[in-house]
């Protein structure tokens, strides 16, 4: 067994072999600095919301969502937001799990836990780093500037602009996580590999196992793990020679089949079941491992030059179709080929710079070469980078060390590499600012990536949801114009947007139409017939209304909305059992559905039944006591219809009273004129709420023309 100092006593922090108290204020400032520069750098995004895939593992993910710590809920909170038997990433959703528990949507815990997983991962870097230029393979070389290269190093690491998508992006926890445990793990088995007593090397080596297992439990490309450590020891601990290099040959075999066995069980004994994905991706296998040549090289680019204008969340990258085309493809493979080779010429004369630029690459296999992923994303150069800056450290040292007697030189220098760890942090903390909404997110990527949909499509939604319907309306246009997406789901959502946008604007037509083309592209999404029911209904084609929402409940017999859908054209056909029945059915699924509730209560009122209709307007009310919504007010503007019919002016007065005084007027007018979907009398409403308004002083008056429209129902 390999033997480091022999008599120096173990201890867990134990990197510096000055006297314990200097050791601990060097440990002590190196955190502290990390503590203040992280937190100056990634302080502005504590309220940074929820973005793009935050929705559907976190927000919408219901398993994730636990009031109480039991056993049950935990073991929910371990499987995939889609299915309730797959295990994915069960640490980092356990982690998401117990920020809603602790908070509930409130966005600051989740940041404090992503930043804090940055601090402990920076930390580790550099007990790491330190550990590593203590080893007798370099000691000789770097013992003297140990701390400060470490240091370097990793602030040169944890500042990088680069790094703010797996910090500052919350679902992103799942790559900062795995780089965190993994660096971890990396720390104890250099503890205990260099451990002179059995008891503490079976201690730290347990510990490294069960840090292993958290950082595959984030996410999957901590699987390189053992490779890592292999290269580790044999270029670092062991330092390289024939002798070496055969010893190992079996430990590398035994971790390439512990890589292909986790494959194997991951894939539940179907380890090509994967590749299918190829079939909804705009390239093929060929061709995803020729671009990520390019993009592993854009990758180096961006470490290397980090400003906020080449930062983005969904880069637009032109597919290699061959080696030559495009032609930086070619030299993109030599580069890389070069640096390894190089990486490989250097393994025992400078085996930390040969380390450092291996596992670079190592760590990118998972997630840039065969695997069918999307092709480029920033956070998946969290954990290849770790040792990215360790060379650029050595070499300031090495350069402060050439000028020892140009005092000027040693200046420049120095200020050269402040400059450097100052612009980034800057760049860092401008860069999350981009985080702030959705809104400055998705601007940000379409002024990028002007000709990829996605971001343009994410843009539609905000607009949408902000009520800017004609800007939703044309960003949702573009999404389908740039589409390049086999993938259904990608293709169809910009219509399904579109269908939202059109049912704003009254645009019935249009609703018909995308609905169509929806339904061309994936004909078994049952709201593409719920949408075509409705704005048929509106058209007043109740038999192809009919036809379509059939259809509808043929792909999902649950679904609340299409019995509700139903219940309107049985109503408009005057089947007015039929239509309650199947609008009771519609509320047996989901009885907080006020819409099916208000519909019930038109159905009695056009029955006659105007204590059955009050009664259902006023348990509409109690569902949705929000009085600016729209089903709260149309249940007011229903009662007040129904006390005027039967002449109860006192409760007639009461609810318009309430109308006036908690809804914009001009709300109601618009309501009252352009709402098509009205079963109630609007000549009625009109009258009554202009009368109330009158009473007050204040004017309440449609165009002749809108007047003319009032039809009594």
């Amino acid at each position: 067994m390999y033997n480091y100092e022999q008599n120096q006593k173990p201890h867990l922090l134990n990197i510096y072999h000055d006297r314990p108290s200097q050791h601990q204020k060097r440990v002590i400032f190196a955190f502290v600095s990390l503590f203040i520069i992280i937190f100056a750098i990634y302080g502005n995004t504590f309220q940074v919301p929820f973005h793009f895939d935050d929705y559907v593992h976190i927000t919408h993910n219901k398993k994730l969502h636990i009031t109480e710590l039991t056993l049950e809920n935990i073991k929910k909170t371990f499987t995939h937001y889609n299915s309730p038997h797959s295990i994915y990433r069960p640490v980092a959703y356990f982690s998401f799990a117990l920020n809603y528990f602790f908070g509930r949507d409130n966005v600051t815990g989740y940041h404090l836990v992503n930043i804090s997983i940055h601090l402990t991962s920076s930390f580790f870097l550099f007990l790491f780093i330190f550990n590593t230029l203590k080893l007798p393979a370099i000691k000789e070389k770097c013992d003297s500037n140990a701390y400060l290269i470490s240091l370097l190093a990793t602030v040169m690491w944890a500042s990088n602009p680069v790094q703010t998508q797996a910090v500052t992006y919350i679902v992103q926890r799942m790559a900062s996580m795995a780089g965190m445990f993994y660096i971890i793990a990396m720390y104890l088995y250099l503890k205990g590999r260099t451990s002179n007593r059995a008891y503490a090397q079976i201690i730290f080596f347990v510990l490294c196992s069960v840090a292993a297992l958290l950082a595959l439990g984030s996410k999957e490309n901590a699987l390189m793990l053992p490779l890592s450590l292999i290269f580790y020891d044999l270029m670092l601990i062991q330092s390289i020679s024939k002798e070496n290099i055969k010893k190992n040959l079996m430990f590398f075999l035994l971790c390439v089949l512990i890589v292909v066995g986790f494959g194997f069980i991951a894939t539940y004994g179907k380890p090509l079941s994967p590749f299918a994905a190829y079939k909804i991706r705009p390239f093929s296998l060929t061709e995803r491992v020729l671009t990520e040549s390019r993009i592993i090289v854009f990758y180096i680019s961006l470490l290397l030059y980090p400003m906020t204008a080449r930062l983005n969340l969904t880069h637009d990258i032109t597919i290699s179709y061959s080696l030559f085309n495009p032609l930086s493809t070619i030299f993109s493979i030599l580069f890389i080929g070069s640096i390894i080779a190089v990486a490989l010429f250097l393994a025992k004369k400078r085996p930390l710079i040969s380390f450092s630029l291996i596992f670079f690459f190592l760590n990118h296999i998972v997630e840039s070469t065969i695997l069918p992923l999307e092709l480029i994303y920033e956070h998946r150069n969290y954990l290849p980078s770790m040792f990215f800056f360790v060379p650029f450290a050595v070499l300031f040292i090495k350069s402060l060390s050439y000028f020892a007697y140009k005092k000027s030189m040693q200046t420049i220098i120095t200020v050269f590499t402040i400059l450097v760890i100052v612009g980034q942090g800057h760049a860092t903390y401008m860069r999350n600012y981009t985080w702030k909404s959705e809104g400055s997110l998705w601007l940000d990527a379409v002024s990028k990536s002007f000709y990829l949909s996605r971001p343009h499509m994410n843009l539609g939604k905000y607009y949408f949801d902000k009520g800017f319907i004609g800007k939703a309306i044309l960003e949702n246009k573009l999404a389908i114009k740039f589409n390049r997406y086999l993938n259904t789901g990608y293709r169809v959502t910009p219509h399904l947007n579109l269908i939202a946008c059109y049912f704003k604007t009254n645009e019935f037509d249009k609703v018909i139409e995308h609905s169509t083309l929806a339904q061309k592209i994936n004909p078994n999404i049952s709201s593409t017939y719920d949408d075509m029911a409705a704005a048929l209904i509106e058209t007043g084609d109740l038999d192809a209304a009919y036809v379509n929402i059939k259809k509808s409940l043929s792909i999902n017999k649950n679904n609340a909305l299409a019995y509700n859908i139903l219940g309107r054209i049985l109503l408009e056909q005057g089947h007015f059992q039929s239509a309650v029945s199947e609008l009771k059915k519609a509320l047996n699924i989901d009885s907080n559905m006020t819409e099916a509730i208000i519909n019930i209560a038109l159905a009695y009122r056009q029955n006659k039944d105007y204590s059955e209709s009050i009664r259902h307007f006023k348990m509409a009310l109690l569902k949705d006591s929000n009085p600016q919504s729209f089903e709260n007010i149309y249940a007011n503007l229903g009662l007040l219809e129904v006390y005027a019919l039967i002449g109860d002016r006192k409760a007639l007065k009461k609810v318009s009273s309430n109308l006036v005084s908690s809804v914009d007027k001009e709300r109601l007018l618009d309501m009252i004129a352009n709402n098509s979907r009205s079963h109630l009398d609007t000549r009625i409403l009109y009258s009554e709420l202009k009368e109330s308004y009158l009473s007050k002083g204040e004017d309440f008056f449609l165009k002749t023309e809108e007047i003319s429209k009032l039809n009594p129902k």
